[in-house]
């Protein structure tokens, strides 16, 4: 702890104040009453002893607080450097002269609050850390169970499909023959969304505007969004980015069709653009005002195979492939989420020099 106080009290000066104060009375009414020859009592020679002490006081009451202030405040702007060099383990005692407490007050309250946000980054970064890594084993291992299921399905598909022409419709196996290759096409596209995901071919990066980007989504889901009201907020500048066109565009169509998805009887997208909060980084929000996601299930949305869909609506990669797209690009995905209110995604890439 540091102590702004120094070891002087307040009460000293006060009572040096209050001394110096009596003393100058003294030496006024003893000279008022000596000028009109009426004894104060007091001999002649002992008026400059007493002006003497009451100056010496004096200057005391202002000197040693001003001394004491200095003291503090030097060892307070030791302090806030220690605290500026990253070190936020000291604190100032809030106890001591008047005006000079609350300001200790109010450091240790800024130290404490930079102290909770160093730590909960520290946090943020390890669990980013920790994710990553998850993310790329399990890549690895879906890369090498794609590629091994991959040729299998093909073969499966391909001699369905010849049993399903090669069988009239009134035959009672056909339908058992439809039922297969229907298994067997969701099997396909299972194990294309782990190639998907598993990819690490270098992107296409290019200098593009994310409000232009946004447009051709929404252009590209034109039909899937005739159900829905869709409201835009973009930029009045352009945002420039560099990215790959392509992948961030999976992004925006992955988020646009869970958002579709928690809509089902209808309702409001609507989808914002602009510089984020984040220095250097741009944003688009995307918000639908669907079923929304429970609390507890927020911190697994980016898992593999994670997925809160009825079976056969997903298989939960969407949101994996996307935050492994936005990481790729040196950005971050970020969700808030109330059952029945909706949820808002927000998707930040760093901005190119050109912006």
């Amino acid at each position: 702890m540091v102590n702004p106080r120094k070891g002087a009290p307040l009460g000293l000066f006060v009572g040096l104040s209050l001394a110096a104060a009596g003393v100058d009375a003294t030496v006024l009414w003893a000279a008022f009453s000596s000028t009109r020859q009426a004894s104060a009592g007091l001999p002649s020679t002992a008026l400059p002893w007493l002006a003497a002490a009451a100056l010496s006081l004096s200057v005391g009451a202002v000197v040693l607080p001003t001394v004491v202030m200095l003291r503090a405040n030097r060892s307070l702007t030791e302090l806030a450097r220690r605290w500026a060099g990253g070190s936020l383990v000291g604190r100032a005692r809030t106890s001591g002269l008047a005006g000079l407490g609350g300001l200790a007050d109010a450091l240790n309250q800024m130290a404490a609050s930079l102290q909770r946000r160093e730590e909960t980054s520290r946090l943020r970064e390890a669990e980013l850390v920790g994710q990553t890594e998850r993310l790329a084993t399990t890549a690895r291992l879906a890369a090498g169970v794609a590629h091994e299921l991959n040729n299998p399905l093909g073969g499966i598909l391909l001699y369905g499909d010849l049993l399903v022409e090669s069988t009239p419709p009134d035959d009672p196996r056909h339908e058992n023959m439809t039922k297969i290759v229907k298994q067997a096409t969701r099997a396909r596209d299972i194990v294309r969304g782990l190639l998907d995901f598993a990819r690490v071919s270098p992107a296409e990066i290019d200098t593009l505007d994310l409000n232009q980007l946004v447009r051709d989504t929404l252009k590209l889901l034109e039909k899937q969004l005739q159900a829905i009201q869709v409201r835009t907020e973009q930029s009045t500048v352009d945002l420039l980015v560099r990215a790959d066109a392509g992948r961030l565009q999976q992004v925006f169509v992955n988020i646009i069709l869970n958002a579709l998805d928690a809509m089902k009887d209808g309702g409001v997208l609507t989808i914002r653009t602009g510089y984020s909060e984040k220095p250097g980084f741009c944003r688009v929000a995307i918000s639908d005002n669907g079923c929304g996601i429970r609390e507890e299930h927020l911190p697994h949305l980016f898992e593999p195979f994670f997925t809160t869909k009825e079976v056969g609506r997903g298989v939960g990669l969407g949101l994996a492939i996307s935050y492994g797209i936005v990481r790729q690009h040196g950005g971050d995905i970020e969700v808030q989420s109330q059952v029945g209110a909706g949820t808002t995604f927000r998707v930040m890439i760093p901005a190119a020099e050109e912006a």
